[in-house]
């Protein structure tokens, strides 16, 4: 599966694993996977590991898609990234975090889990 996601008790985050190459309709399944998470758990710090992953959707998806984020989400939300290995897909990454920040979402980008948890738990 491309996209998995899970909520961990014992940090009390969501966290999200992708792999591979992803389209818009799976992260849109994602996200709605995460805002559903978030509302049943309270949760409101998400991990997003990116680093298996290869491609994802248009920059026009992604645009979209922190305007969902942004609307639907909690009105504190702090996303921490892992920044994927393969150049086109960290280019994705940083667009969104971009485009997230400027929605006034709470997301870095980070070169590895340690300083994600890290920023993320703090």
């Amino acid at each position: 599966m491309p996209i998995s996601t899970h909520y961990d008790e014992a940090l009390g985050i969501m966290e999200m694993r992708f792999e591979g190459r992803i389209g818009a309709r799976e992260l849109d399944a994602a996200v709605n996977a995460a805002l559903s998470l978030a509302r049943t758990t309270g949760a409101r710090r998400l991990l997003a590991d990116c680093a298996g992953l290869e491609n994802g959707p248009s920059v026009a998806d992604l645009y979209y898609l922190s305007a969902k984020v942004a609307a639907e989400g909690p009105d504190t939300w702090k996303d921490a990234i892992i920044r994927p290995k393969h150049s086109e897909a960290a280019r994705d990454v940083v667009f969104w975090e971009s485009t997230s920040l400027n929605r006034g979402l709470d997301v870095q980008v980070f070169p590895d889990r340690a300083q994600a948890l890290a920023w993320l738990l703090a």
